[in-house]
C-alpha cells in the first residue's frame, strides 16, 4: 500500500477467514493499539488503524532494507561470515528499542511489563540507510492487554526462546534478553546452541542441555564472556535488561575498535544485498502495491475507531487477493500430500506381498498418483503480492469427447499362488 504522501507502507491485516470471530477481532485490535503506543527510532513505527470492507488492519512503516537473517545467509554464501563491527551496531540499536518497548508505561506512570516474546532474526530489519528497526510486537505480552496468553501456553520461535518462556511461564524482560544473545551466537557460530530438525529435541535443548560456549579464534573472548551472562538458564543469574546488554555491546565494540556507524552498516548492506535490494524496488514500483492508497476515512464497522482506511481502485479486493494465495498453497499442499501417499502405498505393495488373489477377486490397481504442484508464498516481513495476471490460471483446452468403447466381456481370472503383479 501507499501512504498520503505516495511513500510505500506495510499494511497488516487480520485474515479474512477470521474477520467473523470475536476473539481474533479482539486480540487484533489489542496487538494495533498496543503497536501504535510503541515510539522509538529502533522501532518500526505503526500508524493508521481500521476496518475495510469487513477486515481489520493496521499501517505499519515500511523498512526498505533487509532482516539480520538474510544479511547473516547473504554473508555466509559469499564464504564470510557478517562483519563484527556492523553485527554489534545491529545488535545494540535492537537492543535500545527493545528497551525502549520494555519502559512502556501507561499514564499513570507504571510500567506496562511490555515483552516482545519472538524476538530473532527475522525480526530485526536493517534499513538501507543504516538505521535498525525491531519489528513485529505481534505476540508481546502486556500487563494491560485484553487478550493474554494463558499461563502453560507458549508462543515464539523455539530456537530463541528463553528456558521460562517455552516452560509457558509469563515471561519478563529478561526473556527478550536471552533471545537478543541467542541471535548473538547464531551469527558467531552460524547456528543456535539448541539447533536440531525436529521441534521435540530442540525444546529438550532450550530446557537442559548445556550451552557450548565453542567459537573460532576470530571471535574476541570479550563476546564469549559476554554470551555467557546472557544465556544462562536461571533469570535472577542473567543480564537484568536490553539496556545493560546494549551496553556491554558498546563496551566491546570501543574496547576492540569494532565501532561502526550507520554509514558502515548501510555499505554492508549494499555489499551483500545491494541487486537483490535494486530489484525489490522494481517489482514494487511495477506491483499491485500501486493500486492501494491509504486516505482518510470512516470506518463505521464494529466499534473499529474511525482513523483512516484504505481506498482501492476498482476491481482490487485486499481479501480476495489473501483468498487466493491460501487456496493456491491449500491445493499444493493437498497435491504433496496425495502424491506422497500414493508413493508410500507403492513402497507398501513392493515390501509386503498380498495374499494371492480368489477367482471372485480382480487384481488391485493402484491410483495414479497426484502431481505435486509448488506454491509460493510472501514473506511475513516483507508481503509482495503478485500481479493479478501471474495469479490466474491459464485456461486449459479441454480434451474432444471419444465415443464410448464397445463393453467386452472377460472371463474372471484363475486363481493363482502368485500375486497378480
Amino acid at each position: 500500500a501507499r501512504g498520503p504522501e505516495g511513500d510505500p507502507v506495510a499494511l497488516k491485516t487480520l485474515l479474512p477467514t477470521s474477520a467473523a470471530d470475536d476473539k481474533a477481532r479482539r486480540m487484533f485490535l489489542d496487538e494495533s493499539a498496543l503497536a501504535a503506543r510503541l515510539r522509538h527510532p529502533h522501532i518500526a513505527s505503526v500508524g493508521a488503524r481500521g476496518e475495510h470492507e469487513g477486515v481489520l488492519y493496521y499501517v505499519m512503516e515500511w523498512v526498505e532494507g533487509a532482516s539480520l537473517d538474510e544479511l547473516s545467509q547473504a554473508a555466509r554464501r559469499q564464504g564470510r561470515p557478517l562483519a563484527l563491527p556492523v553485527l554489534l551496531r545491529v545488535l545494540r540499536d535492537a537492543a535500545r528499542g527493545l528497551h525502549a518497548a520494555h519502559e512502556l508505561r501507561d499514564e499513570a506512570g507504571e510500567l506496562l511489563e511490555v515483552v516482545h516474546r519472538d524476538v530473532s532474526p527475522q525480526n530485526i530489519l536493517v534499513r538501507r540507510d543504516g538505521v535498525t528497526k525491531v519489528t513485529d510486537f505481534g505476540i508481546a505480552r502486556a500487563r494491560d492487554r485484553a487478550s493474554r496468553t494463558t499461563t502453560g501456553n507458549f508462543r515464539g520461535k523455539l530456537r530463541y526462546v528463553a528456558p521460562e518462556q517455552a516452560l509457558g511461564e509469563a515471561p519478563d524482560r529478561r526473556a527478550d534478553v536471552w533471545s537478543l544473545g541467542v541471535v548473538l551466537y547464531e551469527a558467531l557460530a552460524g547456528e543456535t546452541p539448541f539447533e536440531s530438525p525436529h521441534q521435540a529435541a530442540v525444546l529438550t535443548r532450550v530446557l537442559m542441555a548445556d550451552v557450548a560456549f565453542v567459537f573460532g579464534p576470530e571471535v574476541p573472548r570479550e563476546l564469549v564472556a559476554l554470551l555467557r551472562r546472557v544465556l544462562t538458564r536461571h533469570p535472577g543469574a542473567r543480564l537484568g535488561s536490553a539496556e545493560a546488554f546494549a551496553e556491554a555491546l558498546d563496551g566491546v565494540a570501543q574496547r576492540l575498535g569494532l565501532e561502526a556507524s550507520p554509514a558502515d552498516v548501510a555499505a554492508e548492506l549494499e555489499a551483500l544485498l545491494g541487486p537483490a535490494l535494486v530489484e525489490r524496488r522494481a517489482l514494487l514500483r511495477r506491483g499491485p502495491l500501486q493500486e492501494a492508497t491509504v486516505a482518510e476515512h470512516t470506518s463505521p464497522s464494529r466499534g473499529v475507531p474511525a482513523e483512516s482506511g484504505v481506498t482501492r481502485r476498482p476491481g482490487t479486493r485486499l481479501a480476495g487477493r489473501r483468498i487466493l494465495w491460501r487456496s493456491v498453497a491449500g491445493a499444493a499442499l493437498v497435491a504433496a500430500v496425495a502424491a506422497l501417499g500414493a508413493a508410500r502405498g507403492r513402497n507398501a505393495t513392493t515390501s509386503a506381498p498380498e495374499p494371492a488373489a480368489s477367482p471372485t477377486t480382480p487384481p488391485r490397481r493402484e491410483a495414479p498418483a497426484a502431481p505435486a504442484a509448488a506454491a509460493t508464498t510472501p514473506s511475513a516481513s516483507a508481503v509482495v503480492l503478485p500481479a493479478a495476471a501471474a495469479m490466474t490460471p491459464a485456461p486449459t483446452a479441454q480434451p474432444a469427447a471419444q465415443p464410448p468403447l464397445p463393453r467386452r466381456r472377460t472371463p474372471p481370472p484363475a486363481a493363482s499362488s502368485q500375486a497378480p503383479w
